[in-house]
């Protein structure tokens, strides 16, 4: 993902996870073939953890939005469009793997 600094977990894959990474669907009106600047739902309860992965991935290029659990998180998803789902799993009202699954039925 360009050159400011970003990585790939692919070498990271055998370590455990607590967060759940979701990437919707492309649109069929207005794909996006550049992924350089991707708009993100960020969902975390921890305010410095959310503070940090918001920080570096606008550092990155993206356009991040946040949401401390999971009614804010819905409730966002009401309103935007999101291109991919960063989530907590451990929310305070719910499964991050719950929220995907609300995710894909509102923004298929």
């Amino acid at each position: 993902m360009g050159n400011k600094g970003c990585w790939n977990t692919d070498s990271d894959v055998d370590k455990p996870r607590n967060e759940v990474f979701f990437t919707f669907k492309p649109r069929i009106r207005g794909h996006r073939s550049d992924l350089s600047r991707v708009n993100i739902l960020l969902v975390e309860d921890h305010n410095d953890s959310r503070e940090v992965l918001s920080s570096l991935l606008n550092h990155c290029g993206h356009e991040v939005t946040t949401a401390a659990n999971m009614q804010d998180a819905l409730a966002l998803l009401g309103h935007f469009r999101f291109d991919v789902l960063v989530s907590d799993i451990g929310l305070p009202d719910g499964s991050g793997l719950d929220l995907v699954v609300e995710a894909k039925k509102r923004q298929p």
